[in-house]
């Protein structure tokens, strides 16, 4: 054995030691290669989380619970259904029922008894499980879910089941025997019908109402025979149903059931469909059929059937059981009418100074369902519109103008240029109206001309106008006879005298302004002849002389302003004449077709004046067209006449200078005995 010293062996440790401190295992250096790209540190709470989030949920539905067999002969069964999602193994599902035992289990899933449930251990998706049940008590079961079931249905023939959920403790299902003690089934459903048809041409259109009660707190199958062999359509009702031969197959819910069948009726018999003593049959027809009734039903009012129908003429029945209800149907034959009526009809006619008379019709209607309103117009028409609205300007093939119409009130404005063109020195104008399919309640005329011509008479329907009027024409003659009479104490003569007063008349019925002259005559009689008994008349009658002039002077001048600063054609307002409304901007008709630029443009007529003439009549008869007539003559043709009738008044009273001459010196000589 080699001994060495102390210091050497101090040395080989050192150095040992340092290159083991050295190596790579020894300084944490890894062999593995370095990692590429970003690095990401997290805390292990937040990495469970992370891994938790994308693992996929463990969870499982009950889709159907079903219980079968009896209650009385303790031979229940429970299946239960469902899907799972996961790797949920156990779901719990029902709390531990007392005097119940689950025997004979089978499927791909199976129970387990924990301390607080019972556990439904599952195995597979979808699974499922069915058990026995051993019952203690054969009148009530209970069962307290601990999970929601999708379906609960219950085929145990002599129980009902009901579910009562619960907010704290979840659904309960709970199993009652139906009538222990006396041993009998469910009982029987009721119901109540109402029906109504409705006969139409080539179809009976069937609406039937139910109202099914179920008795039981359980579901029940409920069959509705169809006995007159309906073609069903739609049927409305919160329960399932099914279609049967020959009906209607409904599952009840307990309590109410209401169910509306709707479709067509092939025959012509009603026979009702529940065997019940409360059903009700409404049978409306349309109002071009005739029903002829075979029935020995009861007869009732429609309103007693409670059965909501909107026609006139409805039959109510009220039905037994076996009882049946035939009907026919017979077609009716429609008496031509018209569909609307014209309250009020006003025209206004306008006479301008050259070219055709203008006339504006406002027609109000009350349409009942007529389309369209075919107008007859005579002349050309220019204007419509309907309520305000302006319409394009169409014809039919008779040439008459179409208008559409809505329903309900509405107003029609119309204008057109009547066919006869008026003259220069005066015409006699015979305007036609419409002619409507449809009696006219009030018919107003009013008529207006250009104040070159004077209407010296005018005529519509049976009413005739003269430009007189009662009180005026008496005052007129009260005034020329007055004059006559002074004539004739002045030594005039009767014949002349009386001539004197009918010439004063005619120029008063030509012109008001010449009552004047004789008013004047009389005046200034009085005044000579009781004026130096009565300086109070003397006055009077001076004051009221100036009066009259001053009125005269200012008439006069008045109407020379008026008429001699307008042209005739300038009483048109704005731009448009009243001679010719052809050349209004935006219309454009042709003489063979109707052609519209845009729509027509109306012409405005001068407003009222106040020598207009009125007529107006009641009730115009349908199919009627009335007539306008008016003769019209020119201003100066009137001033002419009155000149001729002074001047022949003149030659012919004073035709020699003797008489003339004796007249005056008459009057003076009257004067001269009365100022003495």
């Amino acid at each position: 054995m080699t001994s060495h010293p102390p210091s050497t062996a101090i040395a080989r440790v050192g150095a040992a030691l340092a290159a083991a401190l050295l190596t790579p295992a020894a300084l944490g250096a890894s062999t593995e290669p370095p990692l590429s790209g970003p690095v990401v540190s997290l805390a292990l709470p937040d990495y469970d989380a992370l891994r938790r989030s994308v693992e996929v949920p463990a969870i499982a539905t009950v889709e159907t619970l079903k219980l079968r067999g009896r209650l009385s002969d303790n031979s229940l069964t429970i299946e239960i259904r469902g899907r799972r999602l996961g790797n949920l193994v156990k779901l719990p599902l029902l709390k531990p029922p007392d005097g119940i035992s689950f025997l004979g289990c089978t499927g791909n899933a199976f129970l387990s008894s924990e301390k607080e449930s019972l556990q439904l251990v599952l195995s597979g998706d979808p699974f499922s499980l069915t058990c026995g049940l051993s019952v203690r008590e054969k009148t009530r079961v209970e069962l307290a879910l601990l999970t929601r079931v999708l379906g609960v249905r219950s085929e145990v023939s002599d129980a009902e089941l009901v579910r009562r959920d619960s907010p704290d403790s979840g659904p309960v299902l709970i199993l009652t025997a139906l009538d222990a003690h006396s041993g009998t089934g469910p009982r029987a459903a009721t119901g109540s019908g109402r029906y109504r048809l409705s006969v139409q041409p080539g179809q009976t259109v069937f609406d039937y109402s139910l109202a099914i009660e179920n008795p039981n707190r359980s579901k029940m199958t409920y069959a509705v025979s169809l006995p007159n062999g309906e073609a069903v359509q739609v049927v409305t009702t919160p329960c399932s149903y099914s279609e049967t031969p020959g009906g209607l197959s409904f599952e009840l819910v307990p309590g109410a059931n209401p169910i509306r069948v709707t479709g067509t009726l092939p025959g012509d018999q009603f026979r009702p469909l529940l065997p019940s003593d409360e059903q009700y049959l409404v049978l409306e027809n349309h109002p071009m059929l005739a029903l002829t009734i075979d029935s020995k039903a009861r007869r009732i009012s429609p309103k007693e059937t409670g059965i909501a129908t909107g026609a006139r003429g409805s039959l109510g029945f009220l039905l037994a059981p076996g009882e049946s209800v035939r009907f026919s149907t017979q077609k009716m034959h429609v008496f031509s009418s018209v569909g609307y009526s014209v309250p009020a009809l006003r025209y206004t006619v306008f006479f301008p100074s050259v070219g055709h008379p203008i006339v504006e019709a406002h027609l109000t209607l009350e349409n009942m369902g007529s389309p369209q309103l075919a107008l007859d117009v005579p002349g050309r028409p220019t204007y419509l519109d309907v309520d305000g609205e302006p319409q394009l300007l169409y014809r039919d093939s008779a040439g008459r103008l179409t208008v559409p119409l809505g329903m309900g009130p509405q107003t029609l404005t119309l204008q057109w240029e009547a066919p006869p063109d008026l003259g220069n020195l005066g015409d006699t104008a015979a305007v036609s109206l419409l002619r409507l399919d449809s009696p006219v309640t009030h018919t107003s005329v009013a008529l207006r001309s250009h104040p070159k011509w004077g209407v010296a008479g005018a005529s519509f329907s049976r009413y005739v106008f003269f430009p007189l009027n009662v009180a005026g024409f008496l005052l007129r003659v009260a005034l020329c006879a007055g004059c006559a009479v002074l004539f004739i104490w002045l030594g005039l003569g009767k014949i002349r005298s009386m001539f004197a007063g009918s010439g004063f008349l005619i120029l008063s019925v030509a012109s008001p302004v010449w009552l004047a002259v004789p008013a004047l005559l009389l005046g200034l009689f009085a005044s000579r002849r009781f004026g130096s008994r009565y300086p109070v008349v003397r006055r009077s009658v001076t004051v009221m002389t100036a009066v009259f002039v001053a009125v005269l002077i200012g008439l006069a001048i008045a109407g020379t302003m008026s008429t001699g600063s307008r042209a005739p054609e300038d009483l048109l307002s704005g731009a448009q004449s009243g001679g010719s409304a052809s050349n209004m901007p935006g219309t454009k008709l042709g003489k063979e077709a109707g052609v519209a630029e845009g729509f027509p443009a109306r012409i405005t007529l001068p407003g009222r004046l106040v020598d207009d003439i009125r007529f107006s009549e009641m009730m115009v008869p349908a199919g009627k067209s009335h007539l306008v007539r008016c003769l019209l003559l020119p201003a100066f043709a009137r001033e002419a006449m009155v000149w001729v009738v002074v001047l022949g008044f003149t030659l012919w009273g004073f035709r020699n200078r003797g008489e003339l001459g004796g007249l005056v010196a008459k009057s003076r000589g009257l004067s001269e005995t009365q100022s003495v």
